[in-house]
């Protein structure tokens, strides 16, 4: 039970993060298995390839320059609806790939609609932003431009190593081991 409720932590964790920022969370969880920190479950073991690590890496640079002219953001943001929300049901069907196929694909439909739950509400957060007048712009604000991409490494780390040991921490499902 235990294995199975840390592959649905790491399932959901990752198609949730995947929605706000796919790259960082890519190459997160790839430095993660590559350094021997986690064990990712089923086929998301290909993230720790070094080929994987640089491009996802990459594309965070160019995400990372990206994100500071407004207009090119929101276009960005409209873009990776189509990216990041596949990306994330991916991300969840490949934890469990040594799973029943109807679990597959149960893993599929839920971890797309988590990350479109996540990026959709980055997207609209962040084009409101865009659009807002310069006292309120959060652009101005410390962590307010990039403050959501702070929580990939310790959304990547709690979905890796709690979810275990609690529960499915990163799905929402919070079980007691009493």
């Amino acid at each position: 039970m235990t294995e199975w409720l840390s592959t649905l932590g790491v399932a959901m964790g990752s198609a949730w993060l995947s929605g706000i920022n796919l790259y960082a969370t890519a190459a997160t969880l790839g430095l993660l298995q590559r350094f021997g920190l986690v064990h990712l479950p089923g086929e998301l073991g290909v993230l720790s390839n070094w080929w994987v690590i640089g491009v996802a890496a990459g594309m965070y640079v160019i995400e990372f320059i990206a994100d500071k002219i407004p207009a090119v953001d929101s276009a960005w943001d409209a873009v990776h609806t189509f990216i990041r929300v596949p990306a994330g049901a991916v991300m969840a069907f490949a934890a469990f790939s040594h799973a029943d196929p109807a679990v597959r694909i149960i893993a599929l439909l839920i971890g797309g609609g988590v990350a479109f739950s996540s990026h959709g509400t980055k997207a609209a957060v962040r084009a409101t932003a865009n659009l807002s007048p310069e006292p309120f712009e959060y652009r101005s604000k410390p962590g307010g431009r990039r403050g959501h991409d702070w929580i990939e490494l310790p959304g990547s780390l709690v979905s890796t190593h709690n979810a275990g040991d609690r529960g499915a921490v990163s799905s929402g499902v919070f079980l007691d081991d009493a």
